[in-house]
């Protein structure tokens, strides 16, 4: 019996935040390295997972780890 775990984020989907506020996203039973993306740099950064807010709007934060792509939409107040 092999047991299977695909990577997710946290169980964080969404996220709201004020800005200047940051949060830490972490993958679940990832193994191996994950690539962090944000589709609007000027409304969220990630370096290693971390969120940092800059300005109101919303944007996407992608973690690809093992062939899977999961997202967390962050939205800034």
């Amino acid at each position: 019996l092999h047991l299977i775990f695909f990577p997710s984020i946290d169980a964080v989907t969404s996220l709201k935040l004020k800005a200047k506020k940051s949060y830490q996203l972490k993958v679940k039973q990832g193994v191996g390295t994950v690539s962090w993306r944000t589709s609007k740099n000027s409304v969220a950064r990630v370096m290693n997972g971390k969120v940092i807010a800059r300005k109101k709007g919303t944007a996407y934060i992608t973690a690809r780890c093992n062939g899977k792509t999961m997202k967390c939409k962050v939205t800034v107040k």
